[in-house]
């Protein structure tokens, strides 16, 4: 499963330890999908929100690599019901039913999730994280 990326992006750390579980699982190397802005605290969290719902752009960095030929799992917080700029961004130029897409949120869903070849949910409020994550670390062992 060495063609196995992870790609995430976090405000919290929840979705670095949600890929970092994923990772384990299948061998699959962590990338981190930074950006150039500030999401920490209270007016963080609002401004997340903000560029949310307004489709706003961001500049983006990888640490870690990807290769044309590697599958990819992407994970993903939900911000006022849409992903992260950094994500959005990160999409942009990718084919999306080639993506596994693991949106983690405490009780909303993201409204953009067609196209991908696989959607998981992970739901605070379900307390469902575990459960996920063995079906995802499932899903990608029977397809490699």
């Amino acid at each position: 499963m060495n063609n196995t990326k992870i790609v995430y992006f976090t405000r919290s750390g929840n979705c670095k330890r949600i890929a970092e579980s994923i990772a384990g699982g299948t061998g699959g190397q962590l990338v981190e999908v930074k950006d150039n802005k500030n999401w920490k605290g209270f007016f963080g969290f609002l401004k997340g929100g903000y560029y949310a719902t307004r489709n706003k752009e961001v500049e983006i960095y990888l640490i870690g690599e990807i290769g044309s030929e590697d599958d990819l799992v992407v994970v993903s917080p939900v911000w006022a019901s849409g992903m992260p700029p950094a994500i959005r961004m990160f999409l942009k130029d990718k084919r999306r039913d080639d993506i596994s897409l693991v949106i983690s949120a405490s009780g909303s869903s993201v409204n953009d999730k067609d196209g991908f070849k696989k959607v998981y949910e992970i739901s605070q409020a379900n307390g469902n994280e575990s459960e996920v994550i063995d079906s995802i670390i499932g899903d990608l062992s029977v397809g490699s």
